[in-house]
């Protein structure tokens, strides 16, 4: 499967990386066997759409339809808003198995590679302006919706379809790439800004946050990282 991927999609290794770290920080902060409670799919999409909400917040400074005063919108900002995203994201993947099971299933199933190469003819950017931020926002929420539409269709019963399986992931890595090409940013940094979130959503329950302790006060804005 690694034989279809871009230049600006991350590899199978970050993916499965970003789930192992997602697995833990869920359970973290709801623990162990979160996945078997069903309340978790319109969990998931709820704190995914208020993410979302607040990265149109960002954006919207740029585009707002009803002020004369635009400017351009902070990127730090903006892209941490869809790192939040993803992290619901990939927590809603994780519904279809344990991280084993997906590795597995991506290491050995051909269907996922046929999968992953459907996405990236229904999307492969051919034809798009990315460079216009109004085009890249059209595909950016295009797959946005995508996403959480295969979602609603299937969630963990137990044995892990591979189809369904292929299908949310090739969604996700769509996310995750036009968030990369719209940022001009690598996957490395990409992935990067994910750890540096999980690491401060981590620090966030070791201080106290399920217990109603206000821990993002001292809180500093992180910043895109500077990797290559």
């Amino acid at each position: 499967m690694l034989d279809v991927l871009r230049d600006t999609s991350i590899n199978m290794e970050q993916l499965l990386s970003m789930l192992t770290k997602q697995h833990a920080l869920n359970n973290a902060y709801n623990g162990v066997g979160w996945f078997e409670d069903p309340s978790f799919n319109i969990r998931f999409k709820s704190a995914a759409d208020k993410e979302w909400a607040e990265f149109l917040d960002e954006v919207n400074t740029e585009w707002d339809w009803y002020s004369k005063n635009k400017s351009h919108f902070d990127k730090d900002a903006a892209l941490f808003e869809l790192i939040d995203v993803t992290h619901f994201m990939l927590a809603a993947t994780l519904r279809y198995g344990d991280v084993d099971c997906i590795k597995e299933a991506l290491e050995t199933d051909h269907s996922l590679i046929h999968a992953f190469q459907h996405i990236q003819s229904e999307g492969n950017f051919i034809g798009y302006d990315l460079d216009d931020k109004s085009e890249w926002f059209t595909r950016l929420s295009e797959s946005y919706v995508d996403f959480w539409q295969q979602h609603s269709m299937h969630w963990r019963s137990g044995d892990v379809d591979q189809e369904e399986l292929g299908l949310i992931i090739c969604r996700l890595l769509k996310f995750i790439e036009l968030t990369i090409v719209g940022f001009s940013i690598t996957p490395n940094m990409f992935v990067e800004a994910y750890n540096m979130k999980n690491e401060r959503n981590f620090n966030r329950v070791r201080n106290g946050v399920m217990n109603g302790v206000d821990v993002k006060k001292d809180e500093v804005a992180l910043k895109i990282p500077e990797v290559k």
